[in-house]
C-alpha cells in the first residue's frame, strides 16, 4: 500500500468531528453497519481494520483487492443493492490497492464496465464509477496521472448474471459492449466484482477493436475459485 492509501485509511484528518457526528445520527436512526451488522454507523472502526487491501491476481492482467466473501462481500452487497454510498470511501481504495498491484504506467485511463440500464433505473447511480472516482483520487495524491474515461456501453441489454454459469455468462455478454473511440492513453479496466472474468474480457475486445492498449484488468473482489 503506498503513503496516500496507507494515509487514507488511517490516518488522522479533519473530517473526524463530521464523521463523528454522522455515527451519532446513525445510532440515533437505528443504522446497522454494513460489514458486523452492530448498530451505530454503516461502517464500524473494527471493519475498517479487518477488512484490508490484500490484492490477488485472479488471471492474468487481473487483480482484485480481496475476495468475494466475509465482511468485504456484505459491505458490496450493502454498497450495491441497499445503495449505501458512505462506503465509496472503503470501497474504492480497494479498487485502487488492486490498480496499484496490476503495476500502473504513471499515466493511464481508468475504464469503468458499464452499468445496464436495470441496474442504473433500480440503483439511481453507477456505483462503479463512483468508486473509480476515489480510487483515482487516492492514486493522484501518489503522483499518477488519471482520468476517467466512460468510453465503452451496452450496445444490448444483458441478463443478471447472478445465478448463470461460466459458459452461460460468457455467451450473456458477448459482443454486448462497444467502444465509442479510442481512449486516450493505457487502459485499465475496473469493475467491483470478478468471476468468471466474462464482462471484464467483453470490455477488453470492445475497447481493443478501437485501438486502445489495455494494461490490466482491476476489480474490487473476486469470487473464489
Amino acid at each position: 500500500m503506498t503513503r496516500a492509501l496507507a494515509w487514507s485509511w488511517g490516518g488522522e484528518h479533519a473530517e473526524q468531528m463530521s464523521l463523528w457526528q454522522s455515527g451519532v445520527l446513525d445510532l440515533l436512526l437505528g443504522v446497522h453497519c454494513a460489514g458486523c451488522e452492530q448498530p451505530g454507523e454503516r461502517w464500524c472502526d473494527d471493519c475498517d481494520q479487518s477488512v484490508r487491501p490484500d490484492p490477488v491476481e485472479v488471471d492474468c492482467e487481473v487483480w482484485a483487492a480481496g475476495l468475494w466473501r466475509g465482511r468485504l462481500r456484505k459491505a458490496i452487497l450493502a454498497w450495491k443493492l441497499d445503495g449505501v454510498e458512505s462506503l465509496d470511501r472503503v470501497l474504492g481504495l480497494h479498487l485502487a490497492c488492486a490498480i496499484i498491484a496490476s503495476g500502473p504506467p504513471e499515466s493511464f485511463v481508468i475504464v469503468p464496465i458499464p452499468t445496464t440500464w436495470r441496474s442504473r433505473r433500480e440503483r439511481g447511480r453507477h456505483a462503479v464509477l463512483e468508486a473509480a472516482k476515489v480510487a483515482a483520487g487516492l492514486l493522484a495524491m501518489d503522483g499518477y496521472r488519471i482520468s476517467i474515461e466512460q468510453v465503452v456501453s451496452l450496445r444490448r441489454q444483458t441478463r443478471d448474471q447472478a445465478f448463470l454459469t461460466a459458459r452461460m455468462r460468457a455467451a450473456n455478454v458477448r459482443g454486448s459492449m462497444v467502444a465509442k473511440r479510442r481512449p486516450s492513453g493505457p487502459v485499465i479496466i475496473v469493475d467491483d466484482i470478478v468471476t468468471t472474468g466474462s464482462t471484464l474480457s467483453e470490455a477488453r475486445r470492445a475497447l481493443e477493436i478501437v485501438g486502445a492498449q489495455v494494461h490490466a484488468r482491476a476489480a474490487i473482489a473476486a469470487s473464489p475459485r
